[in-house]
């Protein structure tokens, strides 16, 4: 009986990493074929005398009606990298406040973003770009960045929050006899020893920045500013135009890219991270 248990729950792994990875292989296989090869047959593999490598040279270099995925790469780097850093380092600065101060005002504030958490986002998209726009910030890279953070900012303050308050105070006590003032004792001690944490905010929060969708189609109009999920849309062309699947999949296939290598380089961090991340919590 214990070895059907293991086989069974060996099948259910192998299943459900199946469920993972085609995906990932159905889109980069859809990349190499034709808009006609996609259509006639979608899940048929490209034959080798039809791969088309030059669909992600036609996204790249905007040869196709000035879709330009190499721009719209750029802008989702900068807009993610910066709106991860300050969301991060906002956010581990928040979480020990709360964790370390126990007035009443940080106990509401804490049930605040405790309630903020469960707003969903699509209700303040609308605020949101009406404030955007009277501070004259569309179209530009602030005007994303300014609602990314705060909208990742509750439920990254709240895990902060969590971590800190089993954090060993007596490292702390002795750094502040040392004569640490409090700004150093977060920058030289507390914030190094946490990079579990930061760990687990980056990977939170990267991957929601990189494909956010909604508010980025609100907030950006120009086509050199678009990030990369509002540029790969352009793809479906009008509606009375046929959709050019094969170099939607190409510009999905790239914007994949750097996800995979983030996770590739980063999977020591990613899963010692996580595990540390859910014992403090």
């Amino acid at each position: 009986m214990k070895n059907v248990g293991k086989y069974m729950l060996h099948a259910a792994a192998i299943f459900w990493a199946f469920t993972q990875i085609y995906p990932i292989f159905f889109l980069f296989m859809s990349s190499l074929k034709d808009n006609r090869s996609i259509i006639v047959n979608v899940f048929s593999p490209p034959g080798l005398l039809n791969i088309h490598p030059e669909n992600y040279a036609i996204v790249w270099s905007g040869e196709y009606q000035r879709i330009t995925v190499g721009r719209y790469l750029l802008n989702s780097a900068i807009v993610t990298s910066v709106s991860t850093v300050i969301s991060v380092m906002i956010a581990m600065m928040a979480g020990y406040a709360l964790a370390r101060y126990y007035k009443r005002f940080f106990s509401i504030l804490s049930d605040v973003f405790l309630a903020l958490i469960a707003i969903p986002v699509h209700a303040v998209v609308i605020p949101l770009f009406f404030i955007i726009n009277n501070l004259g910030l569309l179209n530009t890279y602030p005007g994303l960045i300014l609602p990314y953070v705060s909208l990742a900012l509750p439920f990254s303050i709240l895990i902060a929050k969590a971590f800190f308050r089993s954090f060993p105070k007596e490292v702390e006590e002795a750094a502040r006899i040392d004569g640490a003032s409090e700004w150093s004792l977060l920058m030289r001690i507390v914030f190094p020893i946490s990079r579990p944490l930061l760990a687990v905010l980056a990977i939170i929060n990267f991957p929601f920045f990189w494909n956010e969708l909604m508010f980025s189609i609100v907030a950006v109009t120009s086509n050199d500013m678009k990030t990369l999920p509002v540029g790969i849309l352009a793809f479906r062309g009008r509606p009375e135009a046929e959709p050019r699947w094969d170099m939607m999949f190409a510009g999905m296939a790239i914007s994949t890219i750097p996800l995979i290598i983030f996770y590739v380089l980063f999977q020591r961090q990613i899963i010692r991270g996580i595990s540390v991340g859910a014992v403090k919590a």
